[in-house]
This record gives structure tokens, sequence and C-alpha cells, in this order.
């Protein structure tokens, strides 16, 4: 690129001015604005505002001032700027500096989900994953680590080794006068299984583990015994810690001055 300069030479002084400069050359080709994709849990659209704000602030903190009042420009436009929330899917998109031209910034969206964890997720509690209990004992054993008493994963599992069990069954048939029937079967199972264990690990991943107790069903099919877990507590829990998690992250957004907007039910997000 060639730089035109013209001055100005005062006879009496010999003082020499730049009073303009034009630069000509050819200009680069435009480019599209590519778009920054961030994906993460359901904390990371906060977490990457608060990235940017602090690289902000550590820029104009070390920016020495070309001229009086001179500003460091925001890296994120909270005018072009809101995030979606989508409570069916428990996902938080941020869009950041949409639609900004380009050259003045970029574009950016941080998309975070409320994720079960991993390793709660290799228990399948309340799914009705009916096994035998041979394959249950095996598949607790390779989880004593998220049992919050190795013992009481000790006992279980040799129970389930050895598993005694014993079906008995009521029937109860009743009829009046009058043409009603009703019968009834009532059958019960009992086992040498203890009623509960209990389990300690995150149930969304990024999170704390918690702790809570899970019992073993136990039901008789095809002349043998099938085993699964379940757990009102946890049911509870997740849909606690569900809503609490979702609505914190909505206030920390609010409150950094993004537009929250709540989404459609039915909306694909």
């Amino acid at each position: 690129m060639e730089k035109e300069v013209n001055v100005k030479v005062s006879a009496a002084t010999g003082e020499l001015k730049i009073f303009e400069e034009v630069r000509t050359g050819q200009l680069p080709a435009i480019k599209e604005l590519i778009t920054l994709i961030v994906l993460g849990n359901i904390m990371a659209p906060v977490q990457y505002l608060g990235h940017m704000d602090a690289i902000k602030e550590a820029e104009r903190d070390t920016c020495t001032p070309i001229i009086e009042g001179f500003e460091y420009p925001d890296c994120i436009d909270r005018s072009l700027t809101h995030a979606l929330v989508n409570l069916k899917t428990q996902k938080i998109r941020l869009f950041v500096n949409k639609n900004k031209e380009y050259n003045q910034g970029y574009q950016a969206i941080v998309s975070g989900q409320l994720m079960l964890s991993g390793d709660l997720d290799r228990f399948d509690i309340n799914e009705e994953a009916e096994m035998s209990p041979r394959k249950m004992a095996d598949k607790l054993k390779r989880l004593k680590i998220f049992f919050k008493d190795p013992n009481e994963n000790r006992e279980i599992v040799n129970a389930l080794m050895n598993l005694v069990g014993k079906t008995s069954k009521d029937f109860t048939r009743a009829e009046d006068n009058r043409g009603t029937l009703k019968t009834s079967i009532d059958k019960k199972v009992t086992t040498n299984l203890p009623e509960t264990f209990t389990l300690c690990l995150p149930l969304f991943e990024g999170f704390a583990p918690m702790t809570f107790q899970v019992e073993i069903g136990v039901d008789d099919r095809d002349g043998g015994l099938s085993v699964w877990l379940e757990s009102t507590e946890l049911f509870s829990l997740l849909i606690e810690l569900r809503d609490s998690v979702i609505h914190a992250e909505v206030e920390k957004l609010e409150k950094a001055g993004i537009l929250v907007i709540i989404e459609n039910p039915d909306s694909k997000g």
C-alpha cells in the first residue's frame, strides 16, 4: 500500500507540518463474518459472558488513552445480545453481537444444556431396566465407588449373588346375588435383599455430588427373579435441582444486562 503525504513548510521558521495524509492501495477482499460456536453445560453462557467481560476490563485497565475520554469498546454489545431459554430441552442459548457488522466486532452462539450425569445414567435408576440378580450384582460391583458406604455395596452384591426369594399369592373371589363377581390376586415376593442403599454422585454434569437412597425392585418372571433400581427421592431431587439451576442461570444473565426470552415449549431449541 502506497502512502501520500501533503506537507506545509514555513519559510520563516523552517517548520515542517503534516496537515493531511492520504493512503492509497487495494482493499482486501470482503470476508464473511465467522460466528464462534461454543457448546457446554448449562453454566456455559454465564461463564462465557463473565470471561469476555473480564477481558474487556483487563484490556481497558492496561490501555493508554489515545485521546481524552477514550473508552475501550465493549467485547459484547448488550444491545445486540440476547438469550433464549427452552425449559423443555433444558437449554440456554446466548446469541452474542447478533447481526453486528463485520468491521465492528465478532459474533458468537454459546449453547448450554442441563445434562444428566454420565455416572448417574450408568445405574439406569427409574428406567424399568430389569435384569437378572447376577447381572445386577456385577453392575453394582463395578460402580462401588459411588456408594456412600463400601460395606453396604459388598452386602448388596453378596445378597444378589446368593439371592433367596419366596413368592406367595392370595386369591380372592367374591360374588353376590345380583351377579356381581370380583376376583383379585395379591402377590408378594420376599427376599434376603436390603430394602435400600445410599449413593453419592453428581446428578447433572458439572455439579457437586448429592446423596440419595435407592431401592431394589424384585419380581418373579418366567420362573425366575428379576431385579431393577428405583428411587422416589432421586426423582424429586432431579425436578427440584433442574428448576433451581435454570432459574439461577437466568437471574445471572439478567443481572449482567442480557435480555432473556423464554421460548415456546414446542420450539425445537
